[in-house]
């Protein structure tokens, strides 16, 4: 069988439908030349026969066999998130042949739960299915799929008066340390309940970062001896208020045990008692996090140190994702612009506007 020349579709991408052994195959990839190759791979599988045994897989065997293939270089939250997108999302798919599935039935799967999920969520799905269907020798490309329009939801934090209350509301309570960890350092939850006696050098008052803790497939804390990204790998200086409660908690003889030994969700329990007790609205830990973003570029420290002491990966996640205006900051830089261009326009009697006269042309 010859195959077809490949055709450009209206979004950019290029198209061709393969009919091998009575099964339709439909390649699209970003260019003429990379949807011609493809299908000239899915063409000589099929004649050497090893493609009959993966187009009788199901996407959910197909993903089980992509996160087997990778199992030692994926996170064990990684997997997780896998596990809960091939039970939760796109169910329609998962018991199809992928050799079923093609671009129209991924795009009608979007459609139909887009009013359940938001964007990043259908996103992260795909970018999951896509790459287990090419495993299996069904190749769609993400180009050619529609995504509903993407809502920025503005993340709320805590002012800076919520914040102060809850510091001084936390002040001897079981959860003092991780959450002065989340708000003083911006420390994700997964490093604080990782950290460990021996990460804490009160001599030099300095606080080593270098692993995580997160939840497993079977939904049990593991560590990982890396960080989430490279950068979050950091050494922060502690102030002598954060050296104080560090002294107190600190064991004589056990530098393995861990810091904050509670539990995330009993955290979140206490905390949201001690946010009811105080009067102030429960936003959880992470919103810490993004105050204490908030808090840098309020006191105006440089993205590229800003960037480091966080551990984010991109100057651009720091700035689209954490950092946020506290309340009252908009008006203050409104006003500061307003008498910026007061001064430079400012006279003591305003010029009457000038009056032009039309000179007519005329000719002859």
């Amino acid at each position: 069988m010859k195959i077809p020349s490949p055709r450009k579709l209206k979004s950019g991408t290029w198209f061709v439908q393969l009919r091998l052994g009575g099964e339709s195959i439909s390649i699209t990839a970003p260019t003429e030349r990379e949807c011609a190759r493809q299908a000239a791979l899915v063409k000589a599988e099929h004649l050497n026969g090893k493609r009959t045994a993966k187009a009788n897989t199901t996407l959910s065997q197909a993903i089980d066999a992509y996160i087997a293939r990778r199992s030692k270089l994926l996170s064990p939250a990684t997997i997780r998130g896998y596990r809960i997108i091939q039970k939760h999302r796109f169910q329609e798919l998962m018991n199809r042949k992928v050799s079923s599935i093609d671009t129209n039935a991924v795009q009608a799967v979007i459609n139909a739960e887009a009013e359940k999920y938001s964007v990043k969520t259908l996103r992260n799905t795909t970018a999951l299915i896509l790459p287990a269907l090419a495993d299996a020798g069904q190749h769609i490309n993400e180009d050619s799929l529609l995504y509903p329009m993407r809502i920025e939801k503005e993340k709320t934090i805590y002012t800076e008066e919520q914040q102060q209350a809850l510091l001084v509301g936390i002040h001897g309570t079981d959860i003092e340390i991780p959450v002065l960890l989340a708000s003083w350092l911006g420390l994700r939850r997964s490093e604080i309940i990782a950290l460990r006696w021996r990460d804490v050098d009160l001599c030099k008052k300095v606080l080593s970062v270098h692993s995580a803790r997160v939840q497993d497939e079977h939904n049990q804390y593991v560590n990982k001896d890396v960080t989430k990204t490279p950068r979050s790998t950091r050494k922060l200086t502690l102030s002598p208020y954060l050296c104080a409660v560090l002294s107190a908690a600190m064991p004589e003889d056990n530098p393995d045990a861990f810091i904050v030994p509670t539990s995330p969700q009993t955290i979140r329990n206490h905390m949201v008692k001690i946010c009811e007790r105080i009067g102030i609205p429960f936003l959880g830990l992470h919103a810490l996090r993004h105050t204490n973003a908030s808090v840098m570029l309020k006191l105006g420290i440089e993205n590229q140190y800003a960037q480091a002491r966080g551990g984010w990966s991109t100057d651009a996640t720091l700035k689209r994702r954490y950092q946020h205006l506290f309340p009252g900051d908009q008006e203050i830089a409104d006003a500061a612009v307003n008498a910026y261009y007061e001064s430079i326009v400012a006279s003591p009697t305003p010029k009457k506007q000038k009056k032009f006269r039309i000179v007519r042309h005329f000719t002859k």
